[in-house]
């Protein structure tokens, strides 16, 4: 059993079916950054070089690049300068966490979307932003969906999962798609998935990716299994906390992330982080492997 530090990262290889792709498709997933006071900066110069070296056909950013808002801010042109060096590797994906609009404020949690930030990011050359919008690259179909402030936080008894329908049934322009394409839909957190309604929704999909879970805080990144520990909602032993998922023609896929004990949780625990590597996935669609295949390696990063 190994005591792992910050500066080892865990990279997971996943092959996926289907027979719409004519080539293999590389596609890399980073997920829960949570940059922040306590983040080491130097993991994104070992991120860029990681990626550099992998060169993927696109890299995908799943939410939670900040830990609050408020370090769009304080580290802003860090980050557009991170996003900057992954596009000019290969195209960029980007869609929304709930770190990345919220802060929390004594208990109460405040919404607020950096609009400057956020244009300034979608400016970027190579770089794809997904704010409930569709992105279609040749026989690829790219959806990002934002997840409401109420599905996070629910109030008043509400269901978080109808919360999940009741808004994503408006948008009918993010599951009236085509089956023309390889269709993968990025969605931050993946709680929607325990209701079958919720997923009647996007049945057209074949992929679905994820983060959100932090590998459910399980210590020394061992096991194939889906549960975790504890969720970021702070339930115990959450089902489909990590890992991958089939259901019928669907596949979703939960990225473990960068960060595992974000700066916003207490003190006390914060010293966990320590005890999981970073996670990163690298997800291969082919048309010749029917098999759908896990196998990890993990990399002592020496700069950091």
């Amino acid at each position: 059993m190994r005591f792992f530090v910050d500066n080892y990262i865990q990279i997971k290889n996943i092959n996926v079916f289907n027979e719409l792709a004519l080539d293999d498709i590389s596609i890399l997933t980073i997920s829960d950054i949570h940059i922040s006071k306590t983040f080491n900066l130097e993991k994104l110069k070992y991120l860029i070089n990681l990626t550099n070296n992998i060169k993927p056909d696109y890299i995908i950013v799943l939410g939670d690049i900040v830990d609050s808002p408020i370090y769009l801010n304080d580290y802003q042109d860090i980050i557009l300068n991170f996003f900057t060096m992954l596009c000019s590797i290969t195209k960029t994906i980007v869609i929304l966490g709930n770190h990345d609009v919220t802060f929390k404020k004594k208990k109460e949690h405040i919404y607020y979307y950096n609009t400057k930030f956020f244009n300034k990011l979608n400016s970027i050359d190579n770089l794809i932003f997904l704010n409930n919008k569709i992105y279609v690259d040749n026989n690829l179909l790219f959806m990002g969906y934002t997840e409401t402030f109420s599905y996070y936080y629910p109030t008043n008894n509400i269901d978080d999962l109808k919360v999940f329908y009741s808004d994503l049934i408006k948008h009918k322009n993010l599951y009236k798609i085509s089956n023309n394409y390889i269709n993968i839909a990025l969605i931050h957190s993946q709680e929607f998935c325990k209701s079958r309604d919720n997923l009647s929704l996007l049945k057209n999909y074949d992929l679905i990716l994820s983060g959100h879970n932090h590998d459910g805080c399980i210590p020394f990144g061992i096991g194939n299994f889906n549960w975790g520990l504890v969720s970021p909602s702070k339930k115990l032993f959450p089902k489909y906390a990590r890992g991958l998922r089939n259901d019928g023609n669907m596949t979703l896929i939960i990225n473990g992330g960068i960060t595992k004990i974000q700066e916003m949780a207490p003190k006390i625990i914060h010293p966990l982080n320590h005890l999981c590597p970073m996670q990163i996935d690298l997800i291969t669609i082919s048309s010749r492997k029917k098999e759908q295949l896990i196998t990890k390696k993990t990399i002592y990063m020496k700069k950091i």
